[in-house]
């Protein structure tokens, strides 16, 4: 069977099936929390099993926003206009079985399976629709994300993972393989700031906002369960104000006579506005970097001094409080260097920059600030929740993880 053929029959099996599938996949994603620690290598699988959904998942995104776009978001429309005979019938908008799911056959629930796509998705959505170098770009991105953690893991364990100098070994490899896939980050992050010239989204994709289960094609209805009929709307009451019809309409109108997608952002206008966004575009570069630089100069004093010279992320942000430092020095230029016009503060620019505020308090489990400070708090918590008769098993979870946050890198960069 040819593979356009094999791709076809997957992507109508998905359509078909989306609310299992859907299942399958939460399943599996809530899984890989519980395997770290339960056997050898248990964390390599977990994380192997989570780049793996995450990347079919990406894919299924794909699907379901094309099938999307096929959907009729209009209700039926108020207004009547003259049948053949001369009386007043009325006038709707073509049936789609997708929008009248569930409904009833009453008037209300026309338009109200699919919720109206949020600006977010309006604003990726015409980027990737219009541009090739965002689409790539921001594809590109959210792929080396989901398969960022997967790569360090293999690096720091080597071939076999036999002894303490191989994984030692490692470890120095890791952070030279994590300074080139942050500098790539960064590369797509600036082309995506060249390509749009507007502040960057955590996400640069669409992103699933409505339940799948609803864009699984109903059979085709037998005789014995008809299909409901097609609701009448009354006519209007006289002296109606226009805007109370067509006002509540306008948000679902097809995109082009939609307002523009790209002014839910503000454009760049300032050099201050492009250096803070080049500097956000760069966090994650100068972290790795302040790690790196350590480690080098770890690898020349064991060469000086011969002896126990770890470069295992824990010992190095004990080392130096700009594992840190650096990061948050910053983030905290990048905030102070940001659009602050309010006459363009938009609902997607305000939602973008309070995410990354909260993204702040990931600096808690990162660095010297984990290590020196918060690390001993939740250690102490899970002693204590250890001493607890039924929530040992939770204590358990929690310490397996404390030992990979101390390991990896990517565990807690997101």
């Amino acid at each position: 069977m040819p593979l356009s053929a094999l791709k076809h029959a997957y992507d109508t099996t998905l359509l078909e099936n989306t609310s299992t599938l859907v299942q399958v996949e939460s399943a599996l994603r809530n899984l890989t929390w519980f395997l770290p620690g339960r056997f050898q290598d248990a964390e390599l699988a977990s994380e192997g099993v989570y780049s793996a959904l995450s990347l079919v998942s990406l894919y299924h995104d794909l699907i379901i926003s094309r099938r999307l776009a096929q959907i009729n978001r209009l209700p039926a429309s108020p207004f009547r206009k003259s049948g053949p005979g001369g009386e007043d019938a009325p006038r709707t908008f073509p049936d789609d079985p997708l929008v009248q799911e569930g409904g009833g056959g009453g008037e209300e629930a026309l338009g109200t399976t699919l919720p109206l796509p949020s600006d977010h998705t309006r604003y990726t959505s015409h980027f990737a629709r219009t541009s090739g170098v965002y689409k790539h770009a921001s594809r590109a991105l959210v792929v080396l994300g989901y398969v960022q953690l997967l790569v360090e893991m293999m690096v720091v364990r080597g071939r076999g993972n036999e002894g303490e100098e191989r994984r030692e070994q490692g470890r120095w490899r890791r952070w030279r393989v994590l300074v080139w896939l942050e500098a790539v980050k960064t590369a797509l992050r600036l082309s995506l700031l060249i390509t749009t010239r507007r502040p960057l989204l955590a996400f640069p994709l669409p992103q699933r906002e409505i339940d799948p289960s609803v864009l699984t094609q109903p059979d085709t209805p037998s005789p014995a369960s008809p299909s409901p009929p097609t609701p009448q709307i009354p006519l209007l009451p006289s002296h109606t104000a226009p805007a109370a019809t067509l006002l509540p309409l306008l948000p679902r109108l097809p995109e082009p006579y939609q307002p523009p997608a790209a002014t839910l952002l503000p454009t760049l206008t300032t050099w201050r506005e492009y250096l803070g966004e080049a500097l956000h575009a760069s966090e994650g570069l100068v972290a790795v970097l302040s790690f790196t630089l350590l480690a080098r100069r770890r690898r020349r004093r064991r060469r000086r001094q011969p002896g126990p010279q770890s470069v295992s992320m824990a010992s190095l942000a004990l080392d130096s409080a700009w594992t840190s430092l650096g990061p948050i020095l910053c983030i905290l230029a990048s905030r102070t260097l940001r659009v602050r016009r309010p006459v363009v503060a938009t609902p997607l620019l305000l939602e973008t920059y309070a995410a990354r505020d909260r993204a702040l308090a990931f600096q808690l489990v990162k660095g010297a600030i984990w290590q020196r400070w918060t690390r001993g708090k939740v250690m102490r918590l899970v002693g204590a929740l250890e001493k607890v008769w039924g929530v040992r098993l939770v204590a358990g979870i929690v310490r397996d993880h404390v030992a990979l946050v101390d390991e990896y890198y990517y565990y807690t960069a997101a």
